[in-house]
């Protein structure tokens, strides 16, 4: 299996930039586990993880499923074309976010 790297900048809301790094393995499996691990200003580490289905598909949905500390399980989906697009369109908590990709590479 392959493991790539796939690093995300975005701002939120409230103008708060973020970066975040997504790890995954083979993008041949029908069904895939992403470990996410973010880094925000002023905050630990949080960790989710993110399933979705085949990469071979041009529109895809992802759902994130996040436990923040002192606070209940978040559930996030994120919405996205084809890798070719730069500018993405980020649906999270019913606020709709805009992120590009800042940076991919393959391991």
């Amino acid at each position: 299996m392959e493991r790539k790297s796939v690093s995300l900048v975005w701002i939120s809301a409230v103008m708060e930039r973020e970066s975040a790094t997504i790890w995954w393995l083979s993008a041949v499996m029908e069904r895939e586990s992403v470990t996410f691990v973010r880094i925000s200003a002023g905050m630990g580490r949080k960790s989710a993880t993110i399933w979705w289905l085949s990469a071979s598909m041009e529109r895809k949905s992802v759902t994130i499923e996040r436990k923040s500390a002192g606070k209940e399980q978040e559930s996030v989906t994120i919405w996205w074309l084809s890798a070719g697009i730069e500018r993405k369109s980020v649906t999270m908590m019913g606020n709709t976010l805009y992120h590009k990709v800042a940076s991919r590479h393959y391991c």
